[in-house]
Order: structure tokens, then sequence, then C-alpha cells
């Protein structure tokens, strides 16, 4: 997989047109450019002639055919959000209240890989229990094994990382974990939010605190980022979304022993096959 850097464009398009195709033969893998910017992509489709959409019936894994962006990403307008008015957010609210009703006021600290680690991995892993057992084929330990990165992450100036947790006889009860980092001077993007799934509603009310802490912080917007699944997407759309950006991945296939073609979109003519050598 190559991830999008900063940079001069047509620099990464050069690379990944023939460093990429050189890597992709010698490995025998696909090259993912995962989302790439529309010019970008134009380059790579429109000028090498090298790379396309997945083949039919190919695709990041056997369900989600653009990785976590089978659904778009989510960016959230965060000052309307703090507000919650209006009947938009009335399922929200309705979550919220009847969080705090049943578990008390939600409470939020920066967390501590030294003190919290232990107990945050444990929700992550009843979290993604939880998951397997509505979708069956999840791998729970690949699943948490993916999130372990976040569970390293101290905040700083660009990260913030936090535990969110109730109060259980006078003792703190951690319920779930949020990692935000920004994107700009304005906006932030949010790479992990879980909740206990042994409290009901705790999934909104920790990512919506997560959000107000990001506008306490000054930020104007977050991206929840896309979705691999319609029950993640409908949940991000609570939020109320102010963009959906949808960006496409392009690949390219090491060419086998005899001709093969492969097709790609975006072109100005419409959808052209390449038949590779």
């Amino acid at each position: 997989m190559a991830v999008n850097p900063l940079g001069n464009q047509r620099s990464v398009a050069d690379y990944l047109s023939l460093d990429g195709r050189t890597l992709a033969q010698e490995s025998g893998a696909q090259l993912i450019v995962k989302k790439p910017s529309r010019k970008l992509r134009q380059e790579l489709v429109d000028f090498t002639h090298q790379f396309g959409g997945y083949k039919e019936g190919d695709g990041w894994d056997g369900q989600n055919k653009h990785d976590d962006d089978t659904f778009p990403p989510a960016v959230i307008d965060l000052r309307s959000l703090a507000l919650t008015k209006g009947e938009k957010y009335a399922r929200l609210r309705r979550s919220l209240n009847r969080f705090e009703r049943r578990y008390g006021k939600i409470k939020v600290r920066e967390y501590d890989p030294s003190k919290d680690f232990a107990r945050v991995k444990k929700i992550v892993e009843k979290r993604m229990q939880d998951i397997a057992t509505r979708q069956p084929g999840v791998n729970v330990e690949e699943a948490v094994r993916a999130h372990l990165p976040f569970l390293d992450q101290q905040s700083d100036e660009n990260t913030h990382s936090l535990v969110f947790y109730v109060e259980d006889k006078g003792r703190e009860k951690p319920i779930g974990f949020s990692l935000t980092e920004r994107i700009s001077r304005h906006s932030a993007g949010l790479y992990a939010g879980v909740a206990d799934p042994a409290f009901e509603d705790a999934q909104y009310a920790i990512h919506y605190h997560a959000l107000l802490h990001l506008k306490e912080k000054g930020y104007s917007y977050c991206n929840l980022g896309g979705s691999e699944t319609v029950s993640l997407d409908q949940f991000k759309r609570l939020f109320h979304p102010v963009n959906r950006p949808y960006k496409k991945h392009v690949v390219y296939y090491p060419a086998p022993a005899r001709p093969h073609a492969v097709s790609y979109y975006g072109h100005p003519d419409g959808p052209k096959t390449i038949w590779l050598k």
C-alpha cells in the first residue's frame, strides 16, 4: 500500500508510476494508492496508464471495496454540534440524556498509556467481540491488534488522546477512549473512538464529548473518517456531517506472464481498458 504523502503532486505521480511499478512486480502484489487527490488520481490514470480501479470481484478485502471508504468520510461542524439544537439532533440528544440518567455524567481526562493501557485494551477487546457477534467473519484478534498503535499515543500539541469514565462508588470506571489529531489550523481527524458495549449509549456519549473537547481546543471541524459498513455510516450521520468527500483508491496490478486487461475510470473520454504486458 502507498499512502499519498504531502509534497509535490507531480513528483508523487512519477514515483508511483516508476518505482511503484517495480515494487509491485517484485512483490507480486497489487499496489494500492489510498485516497489520492483528484489531481494525482487523474495523473496516475490518464497519463501513466498504469493505474485503475479494482478488478471485478476484488477489493481491499472480500466485503469492503474501498477499505474504510466504502462509505465516504463525515466532516462535522463542531460549532453546530456543540449547540445540539433543532430536530436534526433530537435522536442524539435522546441518547446522551438516556446515558446520563442511567450512569451519571460522563467525565473526560487525558489518556496516560502507563496507567490506562491495560484497562483501555480490555474495552477494545470487548468492543471487537461485540462487533464480531453481529458481523460474522470479523477477526477479533486482528481488530484488536489494529487498535494497539492508538493506545501508545499520548496527548501533545497536535494529538488529543482521551479516556472517558463515570464515577462508581467514588472510583473512576473507564468506559471509552478516543484519539484525534490535528489536520490543519481549524480541523482535526478522529482516528479511534471505542466505548465499552456494556454501557448503553456510551458510543454516542464518548464521540460527542471527544468532539466537544476539540471545539474547546479551538477547532471548527472534525473528520470522523469513512465507514466500512452501513451501520457505522448511519452512526456517523447522527452527528450531521456538513461534507462527505469521496476519494477513491487507484490500483496497479503486476502483469502476469500473459497479457490481461485492466479497466479504469476517470478518463475524460469515458472508461478505458489497458492491456498490460
